[in-house]
């Protein structure tokens, strides 16, 4: 969670300061205001779906990860308890032991 949070505060920090310098690249061309305005306010909307887009992402990818995992442990307990169940069935049928036998006694 600490790398999630890590990577926000990173890129959120980035996109201002993407912001901060574009408005001074944009005022060094000396363009109309409408045009700078349009600029502007195209470039920090496509940063800004740039850095919600790739949060997203790692989000997901972890919200995936910790799921596939909670299977897997779900899975891994199902199983063991399917294979105790027919362990405590063959001791209650007095079947324990007879299936190691050899199949000439």
């Amino acid at each position: 969670m600490q790398v999630l949070m890590n990577f926000t505060m990173g890129l959120g920090m980035a996109l201002i300061f993407f912001w901060t310098s574009l408005w001074g690249i944009v005022r060094s061309y000396e363009p109309n205001p409408f045009v700078a305005a349009i600029l502007f306010l195209c470039t920090a909307a496509a940063g800004f779906s740039y850095v919600i887009s790739y949060i997203l992402a790692i989000y997901g990818a972890a919200a995936g990860g910790v799921y596939g995992l909670l299977k897997v442990a779900e899975s891994s307990s199902q199983t063991a308890r399917i294979g105790q169940a027919q362990q405590q069935q063959q001791q209650r049928m007095g079947y324990a032991g007879y299936n190691n036998r050899p199949h000439y006694e």
